[in-house]
């Protein structure tokens, strides 16, 4: 176990015994007896030997070390295990060794998402309000937009274009970093935004389990 300096000796006791000339010295701390010094081995017949103290037996210490190291036997939630079969049904890759999978709707999904493109066009208005005040903000958002367009992430839509039954229009804005080394501005897309409905993109598709490892 590493501890840091600034910790150390707060786990330090009263107790303290010095064994001697060139004799290690005894310092009781919250984890036993420390053990620290030179030790002269020239007396000594048998080699030196290191015991360790411990408030814990050694069965209580194995049993630990195993339950840490068990496998996750976690039991999914229906919501979760409807999200994980999706996911299998419909993951796939592309040549370029992208995945690439659908979204996972929850049932009724079309009734939950109701309509969306009033709150985001005040949003972008707002916007580009925000970025007329600001020159240097506004030509990198515009590189990120430009950017979107040339890597085929975004398409442009013309007015006279049928909308589909279903659409969703995301509210975007930009984050500015300065204390970044690589991207000091990013577009940030709103799932969260609300639609007439009452209800988001995100509210609207199932969440799947956590897969990162409890703490």
């Amino acid at each position: 176990m590493i501890i840091g300096a600034e910790h150390f000796y707060t786990f330090l006791k009263g107790g303290r015994i010095t064994l001697g000339k060139s004799s290690p010295t005894l310092v009781e701390s919250v984890f036993g007896w420390l053990l620290s010094g030179k030790s002269s081995y020239e007396t000594i017949s048998h080699p030196p030997l290191c015991h360790i103290s411990t408030l814990e037996s050694l069965d209580r210490n194995i049993e630990k070390f195993w339950r840490i190291e068990e496998v996750d036997t976690r039991i999914l939630s229906p919501t979760e295990q409807c999200c994980e079969d999706f996911y299998k049904r419909s993951v796939s890759r592309e040549s370029t060794g992208r995945y690439v999978v659908k979204y996972p709707k929850k049932e009724g999904f079309s009734r939950m998402i109701g309509d969306s493109y009033c709150n985001a066009l005040q949003r972008l208005e707002s916007l580009e309000r925000k970025l007329d005040r600001n020159e240097e903000l506004k030509e990198r958002y515009y590189a990120i937009m430009r950017e979107f367009i040339n890597l085929g992430h975004m398409r442009e839509v013309s007015p006279d274009q049928e909308e589909p039954a279903i659409v969703c229009y995301l509210p975007h804005h930009p984050v500015v970093k300065e204390s970044s080394t690589t991207t000091k501005v990013r577009g940030v897309f709103d799932a969260s935004a609300k639609t007439s409905s009452g209800n988001s993109l995100n509210d609207a598709l199932l969440v799947g389990p956590v897969i990162q490892d409890e703490l």
